[in-house]
């Protein structure tokens, strides 16, 4: 912005100068305390990501796999043996790939980084919670 011109400040400040100053009433403060009081802090209902029927889901499909694998082993069930024979067979995809230093830090940096984020976002969602 340009600078004032001296005769612009001086008009300005004889304004300022003319104009009283203004001062809130004696129970401006008393007033605006009762409206804030008035105004309740809603906190939102807690619900879990997941409920209690999501869970006993969980724990049902975890108890039937248990069951499946005491019942019927893995030792006996030949198909695993035709896996492992085809997965010997393939090749590995990253067999002839080099990285660098430069991309060894920078990977391994974002990874420190994706895994302090949920340890930052529970942080700072309780210094807001209070």
């Amino acid at each position: 912005m340009d600078k004032l011109s001296k005769k612009e400040e001086e008009i300005l400040q004889k304004w300022m100068d003319e104009v009283a100053l203004e001062s809130p009433s004696a129970s401006f403060t008393d007033r605006i305390m009762e409206v804030v009081e008035q105004k309740k802090v809603v906190k939102p209902l807690y619900k879990p990501l997941i409920g209690k029927k999501g869970w006993l889901l969980v724990a049902a499909i975890f108890v039937s796999c248990m069951g499946l694998l005491y019942f019927f082993p893995i030792a006996e069930t030949p198909y695993l043996d035709a896996l492992a024979e085809k997965s010997a067979q393939l090749k590995n995809p990253f067999e002839g790939l080099e990285i660098s230093r430069t991309a060894l830090y920078s990977i391994g940096m974002l990874a420190l980084f994706l895994i302090q984020l949920p340890f930052l976002k529970s942080y700072i969602n309780r210094q807001y919670s209070e």
